[in-house]
């Protein structure tokens, strides 16, 4: 898969940012969990059809073998929220297939369970 170095963005942000925000003394309880996965091929890798058992105990059919990053973000998701307690999961992630067209260069995709957490407009982010 020729161009995928790129596709650990989000991890290495979130990497990123965690070590700033220990660096910078914060001290209130925060985690950071890296959902990477390895989209590799062999003898027992994900074929279309298949269907997983999650973290979370849903089941998910595979209908594309590119669904590795989703997969780990569900399990990453479930893990905070259920084995960390989580109060608020800040996700992202490079899961570039499930915008329709690209983003402008200075907006960012957001979804959010809270919706005050969410603006209803999209919001300019100075990059």
């Amino acid at each position: 898969m020729p161009g995928m170095k790129r596709d650990c963005g989000g991890a290495a942000g979130i990497l990123g940012a965690f070590k700033a925000a220990v660096e910078c003394g914060f001290t209130e309880n925060l985690h950071a969990v890296l959902c990477i996965a390895e989209n590799s091929v062999g003898p027992t890798a994900t074929v279309p059809d298949d269907v997983h058992t999650l973290y979370s105990g849903k089941t998910v059919e595979i209908n594309n073998t590119d669904a590795e990053g989703r997969l780990v973000l569900g399990d990453g998701v479930a893990y905070a929220r259920k084995d960390l307690k989580a109060d608020i999961v800040l996700d992202m992630a490079t899961l570039r297939k499930i915008l329709p067209v690209q983003p402008p260069q200075h907006h960012l995709p957001c979804t959010a369970c809270r919706t005050d957490l969410k603006e209803s407009k999209a919001r300019r982010v100075e990059l």
